[in-house]
């Protein structure tokens, strides 16, 4: 699956992650979030399972680097006691204690997303027309657990990870997100330039609907993206800056169409040191469906996860045979499964004033009653 929904905030703060010196503590941290907005799922008390392999093995990672002891790890830089204390109290009290230190480079990445907070503008207006500003902050990773689980008559033992993320995260995959596609973002993985891809899609997707069609840097913003020296010649960053511009012009040409870069002249300036892209306009039109559509998407497939987890939850280990003949079936759970319609939709879908949601889910379930194979009822949730 090529597409891939993820937090908006995570692009307009992929420069924080800069702040961490080593480029393979940077790659995790980052892969760590693209992976949660992949494969999401939590089980009855509303955590997320993360096994180290599938997930190394997904984001081409090497797994012996995850569990590689980080030369200096954020625990130990936050603690207000000694790295030899530390150890040593986590020797006598054992690393399957409360007293480990999560230093592999994985858990150091689960550490720094544990206490990294991340900042969200808003705005908005009051019943007696104040209007307001302001700037929140969140933590992406609420809670993390270490698992360990014996294997081969207790001769191993497997590592794996429960995770909590954020409300306000799990909100943003839903509603304040941005459309990437994954093996594009692990191909600009390779060659460093995954944060610029990310910053390229959020600036296309939020311009567009205001039916703007370029946008402007500043020169020192594009050095740090891609670790270019400052103090290099000016014409030797353009020179840079340029092959990397048409790399990315050739790569995303299908989802940017138009897609161009060049230089403008600054206020006073004699020569055009000021970087730009600009892309096609869009009828805003055919905008607003792209965007309905991708909703509707988000909507219909947390509906089936929902209603999944709605007989699971109730019926314990039943086969996939079984659960397509009760979603079918309209006689049996209507009201639940109803419900459950109505719950999901007023959290995916914009809700209008003469929006009846409840008629819409007897109109969805009458049409799933209707199926006759299981790619019928696939389609109905497309």
């Amino acid at each position: 699956m090529d597409k891939l929904r993820i937090d908006k905030n995570i692009a307009y703060n992929v420069l924080e992650f800069h702040k961490y010196e080593d480029r393979q503590t940077q790659i995790i941290i980052k892969s760590l979030l693209i992976y949660f907005s992949y494969s999401y799922q939590v089980d009855l008390f509303g955590y997320g399972v993360l096994d180290p392999h599938a997930f190394a093995k997904k984001m081409k990672i090497d797994k012996d680097t995850l569990f590689k002891k980080h030369p200096n790890p954020k625990q130990i830089q936050d603690s207000n006691v000694s790295a030899e204390e530390l150890y040593k109290k986590e020797e006598q009290e054992g690393r399957f204690s409360t007293y480990r230190v999560w230093d592999s480079y994985l858990e150091n990445a689960f550490y720094i997303l544990n206490t990294l907070p991340l900042y969200e503008n808003f705005k908005g207006s009051t019943l007696d027309n104040h209007q307001y500003i302001g700037i929140k902050n969140f933590i992406l990773v609420r809670e993390v657990q270490l698992h360990f689980q014996k294997t081969n008559l207790g001769r191993n033992t497997k590592i794996f990870f429960k995770y909590k993320l954020d409300e306000t995260f799990e909100r943003n995959l839903r509603k304040f997100f941005l459309q990437t596609n994954f093996q594009k973002y692990i191909q600009f993985k390779k060659n460093k330039t995954e944060d610029f891809y990310l910053t390229i899609c959020n600036i296309y997707q939020t311009y567009r609907i205001k039916q703007i069609n370029k946008f402007r840097w500043k020169l020192e913003d594009l050095l740090q993206f891609f670790n270019i020296s400052n103090k290099l010649e000016i014409k030797y960053q353009k020179r840079r800056l340029n092959t990397i511009f048409k790399k990315f012009e050739g790569e995303l040409e299908k989802e940017i169409p138009g897609i161009k870069f060049g230089w403008d002249k600054g206020e006073g300036q004699r020569w055009a040191y000021v970087p730009y892209v600009t892309w096609n306009l869009i009828d805003i039109s055919e905008i607003k469906e792209i965007n309905r559509n991708v909703l509707r998407e988000v909507f219909l497939k947390h509906l089936r996860k929902n209603l999944k987890d709605l007989y699971f939850n109730q019926q314990g280990n039943t086969t996939q045979v079984e659960f397509l003949h009760w979603l079918i079936n309209n006689k049996i759970d209507t009201d639940l499964k109803i419900a459950t319609y109505i719950s999901t939709y007023s959290l995916n879908q914009k809700v209008h004033k003469n929006t009846n949601i409840e008629n819409l889910a007897k109109q969805f379930f009458v049409k799933l009653g209707a199926c006759k194979s299981s790619e019928e009822v696939k389609k109905c949730f497309e």
